[in-house]
């Protein structure tokens, strides 16, 4: 199932507020994916040379990467608010769950194949606990 499919089927959308929605959808996903794009390049970046990188490197890719989680959590919270000013509360909130669900599992999936600073590997056999 596409994420589309997924949004449709778990936003509860009156009629009226569903071209507005998916308007400010598109909008929206089209910021979030170059934003994707940019962070996977110094990521890409970041798993060629994290072995060899020095503290200014270091830190550089760090600012990036901080940079980036900034700017995802800033663009989510922007639309929560462009879509309860258009929606209502109930579809912004429902947009706010399943956007951050979706970052976190992407966070989680990246950090899993991601080697840490000074390991040889990446942490492929680390398992995620429950609580």
């Amino acid at each position: 199932m596409d994420k589309r499919a997924v949004v449709a089927n778990f936003i509860e959308l009156k009629d009226t507020a569903a071209d507005v929605f998916w308007s400010m959808y598109e909008e929206y996903e089209q910021t979030r994916l170059q934003m994707g794009r940019n962070a996977m390049e110094f990521l890409h970046i970041y798993t060629l040379t994290y072995m060899d990188m020095d503290d200014e490197e270091t830190d550089e890719i760090m600012k990036q990467m901080i940079g980036s989680r900034k700017a995802n959590h800033k663009l989510i919270d922007k639309y929560y608010k462009k879509v309860r000013t258009q929606s209502g509360a109930r579809a912004a909130a429902q947009f706010y769950q399943l956007e951050y669900y979706f970052l976190n599992l992407a966070r989680i999936t990246i950090m899993n194949y991601m080697p840490f600073f000074g390991e040889e590997e990446s942490p492929t056999s680390l398992l995620i606990l429950e609580p």
